[in-house]
């Protein structure tokens, strides 16, 4: 809606494709920082087996998913919509490298990054446990 409401900014520059990414990746960004995203749980994050696992097991498995989920959070964005579009989204180094308007090796090492970033923080939210 954005993107036919606002045609006539539009100024060629850019591929009409480039500029609809633009257009959705903003509004995702402006969304991501609302009062709404900050009090709702990311992981939607369903498994499948035979046998069902204990309720506590459950909600073990779950409280570890929300930790990672808090901790992507936490990075600067260009870390964090690299590491959701490769992790949550799946796509691969070329399609975010697209996406985002990089090159692949930029989009490379902005994961490594991230997922270093999140180590850090690991570690970190790890030793103020032991603190406590």
């Amino acid at each position: 809606m954005k993107a036919y409401r606002h045609m006539d900014r539009f100024r060629r520059e850019a591929s009409p494709k480039t500029w609809l990414l633009t257009i959705a990746r903003n509004t995702v960004r402006d969304h991501m920082k609302s009062a709404f995203m900050r009090r709702v749980t990311l992981v939607d994050w369903v498994q499948n087996r035979e046998t069902h696992p204990s309720a506590e097991d459950e909600s073990f498995e779950q409280m570890a998913v929300s930790d990672i989920w808090r901790q992507v959070l936490q990075l600067p964005v260009k870390y964090k919509e690299v590491l959701i579009l490769f992790a949550h989204y799946q796509l691969s180094m070329k399609e975010i490298a697209r996406l985002l308007g990089t090159r692949e090796g930029t989009v490379k090492s902005r994961l490594h990054q991230a997922r270093l970033k999140v180590l850090q923080i690991k570690e970190r939210d790890e030793n103020e446990q032991k603190r406590i």
